[in-house]
């Protein structure tokens, strides 16, 4: 009898041990889910309406590139001499708009850095509907677009100029690098000939440079609201006030 009791009281204690271990799993996922919200809020609200028009993770949150005070490298391959110095004023174009953009342009001798940009001529594109395109791996955790980056540009773009002389080369350079920078297609037609990320499959030839929306929108975000990862950190999820504590403690 005395048996029984012991063995009855030992199957309570290990299931109640069993329950709150359950509790706690999901008390925690619900906190994690909680923060993770949170976070994702606080960025759309720092960013405003340019959130909708930027890429985001699986989670909702913005991207962001890994903006640092080091420069950017780009390497630029299988490009003519005049087209290379095409690019290189449409890089300029970029890195003069905004204090926290840095590019820097790299020969083959230094293609041993991890994190650089390169932009090369790719004949595949012409099978294609798209004059170039933006490779690159996105860390779903923290939001970050991470390096390399791999942007390849149809050699015919080279060819094709508009009425002021400006090769679309140029134009769809100062594209894809818009791309890196977070920001998506836009296919609303009221962005028509306003923005360079404006796009259609069925736009044809339509060339639009890259406009004061376009720099307003990169100086919002990489002048006022720089994000210095280098290299991406964790994110680390905080609550509103303990935030604030941690703050203080600093000051």
């Amino acid at each position: 009898m005395e048996k029984s009791k012991k063995a009855l009281i030992s199957i309570i204690v290990v299931s109640s041990i069993t329950t709150a271990i359950s509790t706690s799993v999901i008390l925690h996922k619900l906190s994690h889910d909680r923060l993770t919200n949170y976070y994702i809020q606080k960025k759309i609200q720092k960013f405003g309406d340019l959130a909708s028009l930027m890429k985001q993770n699986s989670k909702g949150a913005p991207l962001t590139f890994p903006i640092s005070e080091n420069p950017i490298p780009v390497l630029i391959e299988g490009f003519s001499d005049h087209d290379k110095q095409d690019i290189i004023k449409a890089i300029n174009r970029l890195d003069n708009i905004s204090d926290n953009l840095n590019y820097t342009i790299i020969n083959n001798e230094n293609t041993n850095i991890k994190e650089y940009i390169t932009i090369q001529s790719n004949p595949d594109l012409k099978d294609s509907r798209a004059f170039g395109t933006a490779t690159f791996t996105i860390d779903d955790k923290n939001a970050l677009i991470t390096y390399p980056i791999r942007i390849d540009i149809d050699p015919r773009c080279s060819q094709i100029y508009d009425s002021n002389g400006v090769s679309l080369q140029s134009y769809v350079v100062k594209h894809e690098l818009a791309h890196t920078l977070g920001f998506e297609d836009l296919t609303d037609e009221k962005y028509l000939n306003k923005s360079i990320m404006w796009h259609s499959i069925n736009s044809g030839l339509e060339i639009n440079d890259f406009t004061n929306f376009d720099e307003d929108n990169i100086k919002k975000i990489y002048d006022e609201y720089c994000v210095e990862v280098t290299p991406p950190t964790r994110l680390q999820f905080l609550p509103p006030k303990q935030k604030e504590k941690d703050e203080e403690k600093t000051m």
